[in-house]
């Protein structure tokens, strides 16, 4: 007699940013565990976003390529996950850093307190004047892509992580891809912005990239600060 085979469950995560709109999940299994391990007790940053592309990949019902995804599409792909594979909460500890008072100097309170978190409240942060479009001149403008893992991963030194996000170049009707120039006609082209153009395109796209986001508020026990609690990224919830 064999035994049987599971059957897999699937959930659909929708987003704008999400090619067609949504990609359908199933939850983690045991044989990921290794991978999910990975993601929680490296410390290096890159390695866990190699090690979430990886799991999204697996757990994806239709074949993807999470490199080629917004790294906070990644993200939101993988809190999903946990919340439909594990819990919806996720229990951390938080320390305490309010300044007190003790002998004479000022200290770190440094109480461990318990914060639950919940993972139906972690969204995609959009900032108001946000675009992917930037006009830097009356005919000339910028569209951007968002960062990637593949791109992350890119080992050009010659490009700087805002350039590695130009998708194209047009000037008026005449549009040119970044894969129709080389690397170096690209870092030429960049170098011609001006500050305040070069400022233009950090306010309106790479400083104001959407992000995961979540907060809460949390009273200490001991000392009686409240904290604002913040989380913009779920590799937060992993330091």
């Amino acid at each position: 007699m064999q035994l049987p085979l599971i059957p897999k469950k699937y959930f659909d995560v929708k987003s704008k940013f999400i090619p067609n709109g949504k990609i359908t999940m199933s939850p983690f299994t045991t044989g990921l565990e290794s991978i999910l391990l990975q993601v929680k007790d490296s410390t290096d940053e890159k390695e866990k976003i190699a090690a979430l592309k990886q799991i999204i990949e697996s757990c994806s019902k239709n074949p993807i390529d999470a490199g080629k995804l917004p790294i906070f599409v990644v993200e939101e792909l993988f809190i999903r996950l946990v919340q439909n594979s594990i819990s919806e909460l996720v229990d951390l500890a938080y320390i305490c850093n309010n300044q007190t008072t003790k002998d004479g100097k000022e200290v770190d309170c440094g109480n461990k307190l318990p914060l639950q978190i919940d993972l139906r409240n972690f969204v995609i942060k959009e900032k108001e004047g946000h675009t992917d479009t930037v006009l830097i001149d009356n005919d000339i403008g910028i569209k951007f892509k968002y960062p990637t893992i593949d791109m992350a991963e890119n080992d050009d030194k010659n490009l700087s992580e805002i350039i590695k996000c130009i998708e194209l170049v047009f000037n008026g009707d005449e549009v040119t891809n970044v894969e129709e120039v080389t690397s170096e006609e690209l870092v030429g082209f960049w170098k011609q912005l001006t500050l305040k153009q070069k400022k233009d395109v950090y306010d309106k796209f790479y400083d104001t990239i959407p992000h995961m986001y979540y907060k809460t508020n949390l009273k200490c026990d001991k000392c009686g600060y409240n904290h604002n609690v913040e989380f913009k990224s779920t590799i937060d919830l992993f330091q």
